[in-house]
């Protein structure tokens, strides 16, 4: 899976929440690296995906909800 694809799945499922706290624990106790889903992420990694959700990924993700939303509806008043 590419890097946007699992970063959007990971939002998708609600388990960003849980991958960030992870990385906020991995960061405070200085650790290269930790555990998630079973595959080993690295620190510095995590960093950059946690700043692109941050400050893109939830906006871009509400975005497509709300596109789907309006389309569902659309589709019930047909």
């Amino acid at each position: 899976m590419g890097h946007m694809s699992w970063i959007y799945a990971m939002i998708q499922d609600g388990q960003y929440r849980s991958f960030k706290l992870l990385y906020e624990n991995a960061n405070k106790y200085n650790l290269n690296s930790f555990i998630w889903s079973g595959e080993v992420v690295q620190t510095n990694y995590a960093e950059y995906v946690c700043k692109f959700v941050d400050n893109e990924g939830l906006k871009e993700y509400d975005k497509y909800i709300d596109r789907q939303s309006e389309l569902d509806q659309a589709s019930i008043e047909l």
